[in-house]
């Protein structure tokens, strides 16, 4: 017996506590892992050498919480085994579960800040605002999965000193300000609004300076 199986959210948006809650469970993760594909309870607990019972009740709550949706019933001699997969192939949670942030509006024009703090709240705001287009998105279009618009650039610079840091968002800062200046129209009626982030921070495994 089969049931209307849509295809996972490329990427789900986090908004509940409930999931976000089963989201840091080593175990539950590492079961949604195995459910990237349609399985069951006692395929997954072969695969983890766990008793079937005990993967059961994970999975039975995985799919309350809707990160598991049922894809088809299959009957296995005198048995019908019940088949599930993810609802999403990643998965990002709303910054915004996790209390208030202090999350502001962006500045009119580019404010250069060496804080974490401040990329820290740009980043939740950007994540924040992502889940709330994409929920909006999927209302729209009943259910179905829609591209969300948006732009992403990443690069690796590796700097000589301290003052070449400074001087590089210096001048990230003026670019930004300029091509801003350039397209920025607030009374194309037609248009669409983009929020743009630049932000930095030392790369992983890069030991940071000392001040002596």
């Amino acid at each position: 017996m089969s049931a209307t199986n849509p295809a996972p959210s490329p990427l789900l948006f986090i908004r509940d506590e409930a999931q976000a809650r089963s989201l840091l469970d080593p175990r539950r993760r590492e079961i949604l892992e195995r459910l990237a594909e349609p399985g069951s309870a006692s395929s997954v607990a072969v695969d983890l050498g766990l008793p079937r019972q005990r993967v059961n009740y994970h999975v039975r709550a995985l799919e309350q919480e809707g990160l598991l949706r049922h894809v088809e019933d299959r009957r296995k001699g005198n048995c019908v085994e019940r088949f599930v997969r993810a609802t999403g192939e990643r998965y990002v949670v709303d910054p915004g579960l996790f209390g208030k942030l202090g999350l502001g509006h962006s500045p009119a024009r580019p404010k250069l800040s060496f804080s974490a703090d401040a990329l820290a709240d740009s980043a939740a705001l950007t994540l924040r605002e992502l889940a709330a287009l994409h929920e909006l998105l999927e209302n729209a279009s009943a259910g179905s999965s829609e591209p969300v618009p948006s732009l992403a650039a990443e690069a690796v610079v590796h700097f000589s000193s301290p003052a070449e840091e400074v001087e590089f968002g210096k001048a990230i800062r003026d670019a930004l300000t300029a091509l801003v200046e350039r397209y920025h129209d607030p009374s194309a009626g037609q248009g669409r609004t983009f929020r743009i982030t630049l932000g930095g921070h030392l790369s992983q495994g890069t030991p940071a300076r000392t001040r002596t």
